[in-house]
């Protein structure tokens, strides 16, 4: 079975990409593609955006973009808030996209911010790889109040503990149904989890709006999610939770699994590439009887996993899995 996260960015690569689109790759074509009324999608993909480009992107047409994605675009830090005021004219954009544009700390992180909460119709929000940091984190919790974004992604910003704890404490009062918070698989020292983070979202999560919640490559161990399981064993909207990439381990699992039985079933519990044995197959098997998806590695099962979820009250592998997915987890 394919690991889920995969299908998060194919899906939000579709959005992004969807209705007609302008791929452009300097920003006097950016300017332009933003005052056309053809280009529902735009791309902004491997330019560098000094101060002096950034008065290009004036124009006094209406900007009818919808969705928005800078990938690769080295943004100077004097030219973000000339390229925020810019933006501010896309009064249609529904997503926006940052990927790869030297973004750092609390000053980038609050420009994004300010932009969000004077568009509209914005409901995704993709940051990744740009190092906002904590600081970075702080920044984003203080704003998101302001806006209208409902799915925020995190990747590879080297948020920590206390960010993490930072960004939890602001989910209550957001509009926020899915939250994607991950690091770097390959350097999870890097990216701690921590149990403040842990302690954060445990408290938040019952009174939260979260429907749909990823914490991955994030380091998240047995004392984590001991403490993280406390936030989950309560009643609340959250439907499917995806902790990909992190060292739960069959113990850790255990913990997890006796919280969520205190309360309604999930429909998605995401654990590929964790620490997770054969001796938690008994237990997959008993979440799965409950009507919990839950997604493990193949040798955690022992055998090949589709067996087993034939063998669920879903009744396939693909079918109520493919719809969650469908949602972006």
């Amino acid at each position: 079975m394919a690991v889920v996260l995969v299908f998060l960015a194919l899906a939000a690569l579709a959005e992004a990409l969807s209705g007609p689109r302008c791929v452009v790759q300097s920003a006097r074509d950016l300017g332009t593609a933003l005052g056309s009324s053809a280009c529902l999608t735009v791309v902004a993909q491997d330019f560098r955006l000094p101060l002096m480009d950034a008065a290009l992107l004036d124009t006094p047409q209406l900007c009818a973009a919808t969705n928005l994605v800078f990938s690769g675009v080295a943004i100077a830090e004097v030219a973000l808030p000339r390229l925020v005021r810019a933006l501010k004219r896309c009064q249609l954009l529904q997503s926006l996209t940052c990927w790869q544009n030297d973004l750092e700390g609390e000053e980038a992180a609050a420009a994004i911010m300010e932009l969000a909460a004077a568009l509209p119709s914005l409901h995704t929000l993709h940051i990744a790889d740009n190092s906002l940091r904590d600081s970075g984190a702080t920044a984003i919790a203080a704003g998101l109040a302001r806006t209208t974004v409902a799915r925020l992604v995190l990747a590879d910003t080297d948020i920590g503990s206390l960010g993490a704890a930072t960004l939890a404490a602001a989910l209550n009062g957001s509009a926020l149904r899915e939250l994607e918070y991950s690091g770097n698989e390959g350097d999870l020292d890097a990216n701690r989890f921590g149990i403040f983070g842990a302690q954060g979202f445990a408290s938040a999560l019952p009174t939260s709006s979260l429907e749909q919640l990823v914490l991955s490559g994030l380091a998240i161990g047995p004392d984590e999610l001991e403490v993280l399981a406390s936030g989950l064993s309560r009643e609340s909207p959250l439907k499917r939770i995806s902790l990909h990439g992190n060292a739960i381990n069959d113990e850790g699992f255990r913990s997890l699994a006796g919280a969520l039985a205190r309360r309604s079933p999930l429909q998605l519990l995401v654990l590929t590439e964790n620490a997770l044995t054969t001796r938690s197959q008994a237990l997959v098997k008993e979440m799965r009887t409950r009507g919990v998806i839950v997604d493990v590695d193949h040798r955690v099962m022992g055998h090949d996993e589709s067996a087993e979820l034939a063998d669920s009250p879903s009744g396939s592998s693909t079918g109520p899995r493919d719809a969650t997915i469908h949602t972006e987890l």
